[in-house]
């Protein structure tokens, strides 16, 4: 019985939730004004290039984005993030900015989808050896959005973030090949509006 009425109370939560959620970020959204999130969680970079000594890391990312509000579903902005991870002998930094667009497309749901384009740096120091790239990015995610007051919200994301083809440099020479970074970002944001 009391299995019964966890699972009926669990059920009860998953269905009102999104509704919940849902009226605060219908508020929100209408409110036309600045909006803000900073947050922090995992990633993953992976460079292909012939001189990059690394496969995929894993470690840990920051970001930052500001923006206003286009309409009571859209939105636009910039966003920044960063990347860094260090071993013994390798240290790995990737760092973005990208002009986004929001859009809420489905009103009966608590997401929002974005893309942006934008610019982005690799390097990576393996002993005394850096390779570098720099130049044009793509980002593209999906954020949630769990009120905790009517100007403060949590913002799960998930981003993906996929470069051009970069002129990559060993120890500051360019070389005769190009570097494609790639890389996936989960992590939470504290956001007001």
């Amino acid at each position: 019985m009391k299995t019964f009425a966890f699972a009926g109370l669990l059920a009860f939560a998953l269905v009102s939730t999104p509704t919940i959620a849902q009226a605060q970020l219908d508020e929100a959204f209408r409110e036309p004004g600045l909006w803000a999130q900073v947050g922090g969680g995992l990633a993953t970079v992976k460079a292909e290039c012939s001189v990059c000594r690394t496969g995929r890391t894993g470690g840990l990312h920051g970001s930052l984005a500001v923006g206003g509000s286009l309409s009571n579903r859209a939105r636009i902005g910039v966003e920044g993030f960063f990347f860094y991870r260090s071993s013994a002998d390798t240290s790995v930094e990737m760092q973005g900015a990208f002009a986004i667009g929001e859009l809420q497309p489905f009103p009966d749901l608590p997401f929002t989808f974005y893309a942006g384009i934008g610019g982005a740096r690799y390097a990576q120091l393996a002993i005394s050896d850096l390779t570098s790239a720099v130049g044009l990015a793509f980002t593209g995610g999906i954020k949630g959005d769990l009120g905790l007051s009517r100007h403060f919200h949590l913002v799960p994301y998930l981003k993906y973030v996929q470069t051009s083809s970069l002129p990559a440099k060993f120890n500051g020479l360019p070389q005769l090949n190009e570097a494609k970074v790639s890389a996936f970002l989960f992590g939470l944001a504290v956001g007001w509006r």
